[in-house]
């Protein structure tokens, strides 16, 4: 199988990362599962064993120490295994007026780590406020130690929503969402800002429900639908006993979505006249998603002005569309992404980009050879 099928067959690997001199070789897995047992008493999202800390070596075969690493890939030194549980957890919720409430358990079984909570109703960001903080927000972070569980209380009302409506509900969690690279010489954020949770549930509308700003969806633009790139094909393409390559490929047990700036292939964005031009691709298992883009974690309106686009995967096909992100006022690093949050089908999953580099730049200068020419 290809990578991407790889990471969710839960296949542990031998993972090969290079960045500039120096080469990474660790094993890792990532895993998330979603499972509910038999008595409907939980829900749990898995995130399996991650082993980042790994042996580095030079081009010369050497083995580099710690400190080179953390100079070098500041973001590699970590490892991670810890599960999500819903306690009491129920197929379904109805909106009355009060409060519903979500119990929250983190089981840590390796390396502390920091912890956000994100809540979407009907595809729409939804603030929230815990039994630790009551103050309601879209994000809360908690510290998980080393080795230890926690236990949170979430609570929220749904905003954005109509009496008479069932919408959906998507409960995921962030891991060190604090966490920043410190220059270009490393791009790469994994694992930080890796993001799972449950499956969405269905939530019924019996009262009144307040709104909030930023819920525009682009409704004038369209998705650009277009044939799978044959070398994201390959990537999915399963392979026999002895390796050959089979006509059965694994593409559509997932859904898929990246941000790609046009004609560069490294590994960070980059913005020279005070906007960034990007295309955003969706494919693999068909299904409807509410999309948005996030500067530095928060909403931006880069589909037209508006904070959201719907659109519908279609098996076999890449959705595509160009976004336009507004970077005057902005210098030095920053970090975007995407998350599409499904809005009609509840097996599907919360899809989260790959975090990106941003650099804010000078415009080249052309010297004046080239400026004659």
């Amino acid at each position: 199988m290809g990578n991407k099928t790889q990471i969710l067959a839960v296949i542990t690997g031998l993972t090969v990362i290079a960045a500039g001199t120096v080469i990474v070789k660790s094993f890792s897995s990532d895993r998330h599962i979603i499972k509910q047992d038999h008595n409907n008493s939980r829900r749990e999202s898995v995130s399996s064993e991650n082993t980042a800390e790994s042996e580095m070596t030079n081009e010369d075969n050497s083995i580099v120490d710690d400190e080179h690493i953390q100079q070098n890939a500041p973001n590699m030194l970590f490892h991670y295994a810890s599960g999500m549980e819903i306690g009491n957890f129920q197929d379904s919720y109805v909106y009355d007026g009060s409060e519903i409430m979500l119990s929250v358990t983190i089981n840590n079984f390796k390396s502390g780590f920091d912890e956000s909570f994100l809540l979407y109703v009907n595809g729409f960001q939804n603030p929230y406020h815990t039994n630790l903080d009551e103050t309601d927000k879209l994000y809360h972070t908690i510290s998980i130690p080393d080795e230890e569980s926690v236990t949170i209380e979430v609570y929220f009302k749904p905003m954005n929503c109509n009496i008479g409506d069932t919408v959906l509900v998507s409960f995921d969690r962030i891991m060190n969402m604090d966490f920043m690279l410190p220059d270009t010489s490393w791009v790469s954020f994994y694992p930080n800002h890796e993001l799972n949770g449950i499956n969405p549930f269905p939530l019924e509308i019996k009262a009144e429900c307040g709104k909030t700003d930023n819920i525009s969806v682009d409704k004038e633009s369209k998705w650009n639908e277009s044939e799978i790139p044959a070398d994201i094909l390959e990537e999915f393409t399963n392979t026999d006993e002895i390796g050959n390559p089979t006509t059965e490929s694994g593409i559509n047990e997932a859904s898929y979505f990246d941000l790609v700036q046009n004609d560069r292939y490294e590994g960070y964005f980059v913005s020279f006249d005070k906007g960034l031009e990007l295309s955003l691709n969706g494919y693999g298992r068909a299904g409807k998603y509410r999309v948005g883009i996030y500067l530095d974690h928060e909403l931006i309106p880069a589909f037209n002005g508006n904070y959201y686009s719907d659109m519908e995967i279609v098996s076999g096909k890449m959705l595509s569309r160009q976004i336009s992100i507004d970077t005057s006022g902005l210098e030095g690093l920053h970090h975007l992404y995407a998350i599409a949050i499904p809005i009609e089908d509840k097996t599907l999953a919360t899809v989260k980009t790959k975090t990106k580099l941003l650099s804010i730049e000078d415009a080249p200068k052309l010297d004046d050879k080239t400026a004659d020419t």
